[in-house]
């Protein structure tokens, strides 16, 4: 017997075959986590390619700076090294590219190309300039926060300090595509890992950016003043540099509006782990999550007042900005604070990277030596007796390694130096001071001490603390490390 197919039937059958599976897929990815939609996961490897990827499903602009430099040749490895992840990768990567794109995309001599967003490119065309120090040696000590002995003192060689407006302009912009992209990343870090380690990272690269966005606006006013009155020329044709202007007021614009969104999500984070909003969880320098706290100094705050002043209120004018100054904000309130990190025998790693002076602390609650009265009765009195406190013990902490030398020749990537930390009985706390920070040591996840590649040849100490508690005195333990 022979068995006749329709073959009309067999094409409906496919047909409604690959419906079932387009429906099946479709509403995969509709349910699937943020970054099922081509993005890499969270403990991918760290490479260029992957970084893109990621920067494609979650930040076209930041991809965009990317993919330009990929395609002059660049690669991206030495800006992510001490990363624990791509999400701590994303902001110095982009960061430090974008300065690369306004050289290698300029179509001319002496001018650079600023990437304003959504494929628009504004090309400038650099003016007579005079080194920015000649301006900035005036700012008083209080107010020479932490970037100013890299970019903008006497002996920096960054082109913010010798290219003027233009350099500043430069660094204006890149740590705002920095923070643009580390915003960008939100619902990445909340659906892959959403742990108080990432989220430390995620507040640090907003305070950061934050605190850069004060710093080189500040140095923009304090360079046209200084222009205005002693080298008249030069600052005619700054303000006169219609392009410049342009970028300047886009640029100053957008990046007030960025720091609102990112607020916005550490608004978000508060709620989730503390059940109140960004602003009620910080205090003295610190953004608290349940019992972790995290913060940095704040220049922010500190150089709004003189940028927002009357004394600056014709250079915002010159700039396009008056009409839109940014307020000092109130979202968080912070004090001047040492660079530490400190933990207390926990089971989630704690990461550091690159950019600000930041402070980690876990909180935690010493409760007072008590003493227990009891009361007797002899010959019709009462003699109330206490107990006497036991004397502290001497505090345990070790550390095998108190000095180490390098060359600096050798240090052809960064390099740990594993401390042999030991015996940790009390919470511990890095103290970074000026020098180590801004030469790039880090801290590693495993409380080693990262240092930088080709670190500058100088003596770098850096200070433990161990705090006291009922049982043990306080100690301290000094690492000095020497680069030839």
């Amino acid at each position: 017997m022979r068995c006749y197919i329709n073959p009309y039937n067999v094409l409906i059958r496919r047909f409604v075959s690959l419906l079932t599976a387009f429906v099946l897929v479709t509403g995969l990815i509709s349910f699937a986590p943020a970054n099922a939609a081509g993005a890499p996961a969270f403990d991918a490897e760290l490479t260029d390619d992957n970084i893109i990827s990621l920067l494609d499903v979650y930040d076209s602009d930041a991809a965009h700076i990317l993919k330009a430099q990929k395609k002059k040749g660049d690669s991206f490895a030495s800006w992510y090294l001490g990363a624990n992840n791509l999400a701590e990768a994303v902001d110095t990567t982009v960061h430090e590219e974008f300065h690369a794109y306004t050289f290698y995309q300029s179509s001319k001599f002496n001018a650079e190309r600023f990437y304003l967003g959504d494929g628009n490119d504004v090309e400038v065309s650099e003016t007579d300039v005079f080194t920015t120090y000649d301006a900035t040696k005036s700012i008083p000590d209080k107010y020479r926060t932490f970037r100013y002995d890299t970019y903008v003192s006497e002996t920096s060689n960054s082109s913010s300090n010798v290219s003027g407006v233009y350099g500043l302009i430069n660094e204006f912009c890149a740590y705002y595509w920095g923070m643009h992209a580390s915003e960008s990343l939100y619902d990445y870090i909340h659906e892959n890992s959403n742990t108080i380690s990432s989220w430390r990272q995620y507040y640090s690269d907003y305070n950061n950016n934050r605190n850069a966005y004060a710093e080189f606006y500040y140095y923009t006013l304090v360079y046209l003043k200084y222009a205005k009155e002693n080298k008249p020329n030069i600052y005619k044709d700054i303000i006169n540099n219609s392009n410049y202007i342009k970028v300047f007021s886009t640029m100053e614009k957008k990046y007030r509006q960025l720091m609102s969104e990112y607020e916005s999500n550490l608004d978000k984070i508060s709620y989730e782990y503390n059940g109140s909003g960004f602003k009620d969880n910080c205090e003295d320098g610190m953004f608290k999550l349940k019992n972790y706290s995290f913060g940095s100094d704040d220049d922010y705050a500190l150089l709004m007042p003189l940028i927002n002043s009357d004394e600056y209120k014709e250079f915002r004018v010159a700039l396009g900005v008056e009409g839109n100054e940014a307020k000092s904000t109130e979202s968080t309130v912070m004090t001047e604070v040492p660079t530490t990190t400190e933990t207390v025998g926990t089971t989630e790693a704690v990461s550091t990277t690159e950019n600000a002076a930041t402070t980690e602390a876990v909180t935690t609650t010493e409760t007072p030596t008590t003493t227990e009265a009891t009361s007797t009765t002899e010959a019709a009195s009462t003699t109330e007796a206490t107990d006497t406190p036991k004397a502290k013990q001497k505090n345990p902490l070790k550390v095998k390694v108190t000095k180490k030398t390098y060359k600096r020749k050798k240090l052809k990537k960064a390099t740990k130096l594993n401390i042999g930390l030991s015996n940790i009985e009390t919470p511990i706390t890095y103290v970074f001071n000026s020098k180590v920070y801004g030469a790039g040591f880090k801290l590693s996840s495993d409380g080693n001490i990262i240092i930088p590649k080709k670190c500058k040849k100088g003596t770098y100490k850096i200070t433990i603390k161990a705090k006291a508690t009922d049982e043990y005195k306080a100690t301290t333990k000094t690492i000095t490390i020497v680069i030839k």
